[in-house]
């Protein structure tokens, strides 16, 4: 199936001048670097609006999922997305907040046949799925292929565990993982905003490591 993704070109900035003004030094010289985050749900949603906080200028984004309420309690949406695409909903809100963001929004799941044309372009690769056989699948291939592009994982968001035993850890030559790495999302455990965001930021804030060249 062939891929047609809905690319925004970068416009002028109408933010406030200034807004990245509190931003640490290193990240003053991200222009041109590029973020691929798939899936946009609890993490990755979260994800994608720290990055653009952060003045990262452009993002690919892939979901095939449309918003639905029981989304609400973690994922950076409002009861008026219910019933959109995800990917458009969240392309509202990052244009919202930094109108010259430049987004490629691939409307659909990406398969492991996907990969390669996902990751060419991308200085990291976010994955931010629920599916376990689907983060196995993006992992192996990393693992495999030695992707010029980073990959930053997650194992371990649900339930109501202290925030301690969250962390990141280097699994390999360019891949990092963050999570707790024990506690599923699935069953009684649950899933909820704090646990899901603590997520998130370890990932976003391991993704602008990169980008500002501090993880080698």
């Amino acid at each position: 199936m062939a891929n047609t993704p809905s690319v925004s070109p970068p416009a002028a900035h109408a933010a406030t001048p200034g807004w990245l003004s509190r931003n640490p030094p290193a990240l003053r010289d991200i222009a041109g670097r590029r973020v691929g985050i798939i899936g946009l749900g609890g993490l990755g949603s979260n994800i994608a609006i720290m990055l653009a906080r952060a003045g990262v200028p452009s993002l690919r984004l892939a979901d095939f999922d449309s918003v639905s309420q029981e989304n609400l309690n973690r994922q950076h949406y409002f009861p008026h997305h219910l019933g959109q695409k995800k990917t458009e909903a969240l392309a509202s809100e990052l244009r919202a907040l930094s109108p010259a963001i430049a987004l490629d929004l691939w409307r659909r799941e990406v398969e492991e046949r996907d990969l390669e044309a996902f990751c060419a372009g991308c200085d990291v690769v976010v994955e931010a799925v629920d599916e376990v056989a689907t983060k196995a699948m993006i992992l192996s291939w990393f693992m495999k292929r030695g992707a010029a592009s980073w990959l930053v994982t997650a194992s371990g968001v649900g339930g109501l565990g202290p925030a301690a035993p969250i962390r990141t850890v280097r699994l390999a030559d360019r891949i990092v993982a963050c999570g707790d790495f024990e506690t599923s999302s699935e069953g009684e455990n649950g899933v909820c905003a704090p646990r899901v965001m603590l997520v998130a930021s370890h990932q976003a804030l391991a993704v602008l490591r990169i980008l500002a060249g501090i993880e080698r």
